[in-house]
C-alpha cells in the first residue's frame, strides 16, 4: 500500500480510479480524483484541477495548525486584496491570489523546516518555483514577472506581519474569526473568475 487514497475523488474521471496498492508511491489522489505524481511532471497539467488547488488550500491551516484554525486560501486572498488595495493590475492580483498554489500539492510547509528539504537534489523552494513557474502558473495563464512576483512576496510579507500579530486567532478584516474552509473555497474561486 502507497498510502495515497485508493478510491476515485468525487469528480473523478480517470487518474485516482486507476491509483491502487499497486500505484505510484510518489503520487497523491486529488479531491478530483487525480494522481498528481511529484516525480512525473510531463504529468502535471494533466492533473492540476481549479477544484483541487481550491479545496487544498482552503482545508490547510497555516502556520503547522499551531492557531486556531486559518487557512492558505484566506490567506491568499487577503494577499491579494492588499494588492487590489495599493492599486496594482488584475493580473498581479491574479499571481497574489495563487502564489501558495503549490500547497494543494506539496503541503504548507513551514519556513525553517523548508530550508533544510531536498527534491530531486534541488532545496525544496527551487522545486516549489520550478513547478509554480514552469508549470502552474502557465497552465493558469498567468504572466509572471520578476516585477510582479516582487509586489506578491511584499504583500505576503505584510499579511504575514498581520497574521502574526492575531495569533493565535488569525482572522478575517471586519470579523473575529477566520473563514470555515467552505467559506474560503468559495470566496477564493469567485475571486479567481472575476480576476479571470
Amino acid at each position: 500500500m502507497n498510502g495515497s487514497i485508493t478510491r476515485p475523488g468525487l469528480f473523478a474521471e480517470d487518474g485516482g480510479a486507476y491509483l491502487d496498492e499497486h500505484g505510484p508511491k510518489t503520487a497523491i489522489v486529488t479531491w478530483a480524483g487525480h494522481a498528481f505524481d511529484v516525480c512525473q511532471p510531463q504529468t502535471w497539467c494533466e492533473t492540476f484541477d481549479l477544484n483541487d488547488i481550491s479545496m487544498g488550500l482552503s482545508n490547510i491551516c497555516r502556520y503547522q495548525g499551531q492557531v486556531e484554525f486559518y487557512s492558505v486560501a484566506e490567506h491568499a486572498l487577503r494577499v491579494a486584496t492588499l494588492l487590489q488595495e495599493r492599486g496594482h493590475d488584475r493580473m498581479t492580483q491574479l499571481l497574489g491570489l495563487h502564489h501558495d498554489d503549490t500547497e494543494a500539492y506539496l503541503g504548507d510547509i513551514p519556513s525553517p523546516q523548508k530550508g533544510l528539504l531536498t527534491i530531486w537534489g534541488m532545496p525544496f523552494r527551487d522545486f516549489e518555483g520550478y513547478l509554480e513557474r514552469q508549470h502552474l502558473w502557465p497552465w493558469l495563464e498567468i504572466d509572471y514577472t520578476d516585477e510582479r512576483w516582487g509586489f506578491v512576496k511584499e504583500a505576503d510579507w505584510d499579511i504575514y506581519l498581520e497574521e502574526r500579530a492575531q495569533r493565535p486567532k488569525p482572522r478575517t478584516p471586519g470579523s473575529n474569526r477566520a473563514m470555515v474552509p467552505q467559506v474560503a473555497q468559495a470566496n477564493w474561486l469567485g475571486r479567481h473568475d472575476r480576476l479571470k
